[in-house]
């Protein structure tokens, strides 16, 4: 009799988990997709700073390690800030539902101010669909913890 419980509560839990991935994801979602991937490509994984190398021009953002043209490895960088402002490159709006972000979205490539560095960046503070190309923004980093409030 005891397995026949454990059973029902087996099958309770996956009606019951089921009933919410339904929910979450909607049922003409239709699209296969790792949320463990989806939730890496939008958590910020670097530093706002971009890595100089002393024998260079440009920045590297991210930052990287460099093989010389010899074949050694560079890996001794300089962290240099990155400028909060910049002009915007390009424009998308996200109008495809994706488990845990509120739709339509809008994703940008922000050109930064006097250091030629590009970043994509997810647009806030604005209506999905409104910023133009060349207009000029700001950026506000914020933790997990104020995003979530």
């Amino acid at each position: 009799m005891a397995g026949d419980d454990e059973d029902a509560i087996a099958l309770a839990v996956e009606a019951g988990f089921a009933a919410v991935f339904e929910r979450l994801t909607g049922a003409d979602a239709g699209i296969p997709i790792s949320l463990a991937a989806y939730e890496r490509a939008f958590e910020a994984k670097v530093r706002w700073e971009a890595g100089h190398f002393a024998d260079a021009d440009q920045l590297d953002f991210p930052t990287r390690y460099r093989v010389g043209d010899d074949g050694t490895l560079a890996t001794r960088y300089e962290l240099v800030p990155l400028p909060r402002t910049g002009t915007v490159y390009t424009e998308t709006t996200v109008h495809i539902r994706v488990l845990g972000l509120r739709t339509p979205y809008s994703l940008v490539i922000v050109e930064q101010d006097g250091v030629g560095v590009r970043a994509l960046v997810k647009a806030t503070g604005v209506q999905p669909g409104t910023v133009g190309i060349g207009s000029d923004c700001g950026f506000a980093l914020e933790s997990d913890t104020a995003a979530a409030a």
